[in-house]
């Protein structure tokens, strides 16, 4: 798949030291792989989940950290929408983000 906005995941890190390999991992494993829906991603990323409105949040770092995305699976695109600790997310409303 093609992760939009990868950049942003390198200025969090910076910011956030701890979360580097974490996101590095995150990026690069759904760079190495398609997923035709939702099912087929949650069978590979358990903790992720599906919030509607084309949502997935994606728990990092045992969940100190959260990712999310808009994913079209038709074309293989994942646009990163947030990145942020678990306080910041509880914050926004990820539907709309």
């Amino acid at each position: 798949m093609h992760v939009v906005k990868c950049g942003s995941l390198k200025l969090f890190w910076e910011k956030h030291q701890d979360s580097t390999e974490a996101l590095k991992t995150w990026c690069k494993l759904l760079r190495n792989l398609n997923f035709r829906d939702f099912h087929e991603l949650k069978e590979y990323f358990g903790s992720a989940d599906q919030l509607g409105n084309g949502r997935v949040v994606f728990n990092i770092k045992c969940n100190k950290y959260r990712i999310v995305s808009r994913i079209i699976y038709s074309k293989g695109r994942v646009f990163i929408r947030f990145i942020g600790t678990h306080a910041q997310y509880n914050r926004i409303n990820a539907l709309t983000i």
